[in-house]
């Protein structure tokens, strides 16, 4: 380790220390308002009760929840409370993985394995659809099965936290972790890597391109699990998108989209993937977002700098893998400057007040409205993973994994 470096990681440790009583704040408020009794990550908290928002609260927003409306999926506000549950039970699970390595509590693993048993339900429930889908649970775990809803941005982060719990789990239960992960390659393959997004048009890589966050650490993972070489001539169709996001075309910087990507890539390439254009898209990605924060850590919902939002904390999360691949960068000082300032659960809210007139007008067709009034989940679950992440990577200069 060069001088430079030690330096850095003395730094780095004093100020984690200064986040532990935070963090332990943190997991606390998760544990006793967020976790619903099937393990899953509540979203769309409201901020002034600590409870998911009811029908008739949501009566006072006008036309940001259209989108939630379909009554296959569940009554609005059953789906609101689960619209990115998949992400955040995957984020938290994975961030007690990561407490786990580093301490050795049984408590964190236990914890972890509610996250993951979870995850492996909503995989259940999916079956009742057909093999392989993992739905958004829409209306909660005994619901989920009436869901229409995939989004990659939570497949990606079930699959991360899945794959890193194996290292805990049993043959039978690593038995079914596999007939998952590769039957959720199949489900997108048997549909060409298409899927509807709120009954209204389909996602498809080219007009989605993060989709490939879940697709590309997929295929090669089932490829890993079976042997079967027709996994990786999938990876062919995605070459020139590929090349277009590796020089920064259609590349979208924003930090919900960039941790997809960064923990996808990330993980195919941990699994045994190479393929330089990967670490150049992370690069990329890191670049855009951090343009996005203020001097004084906070940071802007979109590049249009209309009102900021907390989920600013999505990019400590992948700053260190950022460090991983470009440990000249030091990712991390931007990643601890952005956990001290935003340490409270309650105030990390989807869109930070006051929300103007003109920004609701501007962010209009959305669910912004009643976000400025409910915490982010991904934000609170982001700061933990970010936490942990670097615990991890002190004195190794990469995460672990």
């Amino acid at each position: 380790m060069s001088a430079c470096t030690k330096s850095s990681s003395l730094i780095l440790l004093k100020e984690l220390k200064k986040l532990e009583k935070h963090e332990l704040r943190i997991r606390d408020f998760v544990e006793n308002h967020m976790v619903d009794q099937d393990g899953m990550v509540l979203s769309f908290l409201c901020k002034k009760t600590l409870k998911p928002w009811t029908n008739d609260q949501l009566k006072q927003f006008c036309g940001g929840l259209k989108v939630f409306e379909p009554s296959a999926r569940g009554d609005m506000a059953g789906v609101l409370a689960y619209e990115d549950s998949l992400m955040a039970t995957s984020e938290y699970g994975l961030s007690q993985i990561y407490r786990y390595k580093l301490e050795k509590q049984p408590e964190a693993l236990a914890s972890a394995s509610q996250q993951v048993f979870a995850l492996l339900q909503v995989f259940y429930e999916g079956e009742s659809f057909e093999r392989g889908y993992l739905p958004k649970p829409h209306g909660g775990m005994r619901k989920a099965a009436l869901s229409h809803e995939i989004s990659p941005d939570q497949q990606i982060k079930a699959l991360a936290t899945l794959r890193a719990y194996e290292a805990y789990a049993s043959p039978s239960l690593i038995k079914r972790i596999h007939h998952n992960l590769v039957a959720l390659a199949d489900y997108h393959i048997v549909r060409n890597f298409m899927h509807p997004r709120r009954e209204c048009f389909i996602v498809t890589p080219e007009n989605r391109p993060h989709h490939l966050s879940v697709l590309i650490p997929s295929l090669w993972i089932a490829y890993r699990i079976t042997g079967k070489k027709s996994y990786l001539q999938h990876l062919l169709r995605f070459d020139s998108l590929l090349d277009d996001l590796a020089q920064g075309k259609n590349l979208f910087c924003d930090y919900n989209p960039a941790s997809l990507y960064i923990e996808g890539f990330h993980l195919a390439m941990q699994e045994g993937l190479k393929d330089q254009r990967l670490t150049e898209i992370i690069r990329r990605l890191w670049e855009g977002s951090v343009q996005q924060i203020t001097a004084d850590g906070q940071g802007y919902l979109s590049d249009r700098r209309i009102s900021k939002t907390s989920r600013v904390l999505r990019l400590p999360s992948y700053a260190p893998i950022v460090d991983f691949y470009f440990p000249e960068i030091e990712a991390w000082r931007k990643a601890l400057l952005v956990l001290e300032r935003l340490d409270d659960p309650r105030k990390m809210l989807y869109v930070d007040p006051p929300v103007s007139a003109k920004a609701l007008q501007e962010i209009k067709n959305t669910y912004h409205e009643v976000g400025s009034q409910s915490i982010c989940e991904t934000s609170v679950t982001s700061w933990l993973l970010a936490y942990w992440r670097l615990r991890a990577a002190w004195g190794k200069n990469k995460p672990l994994v």
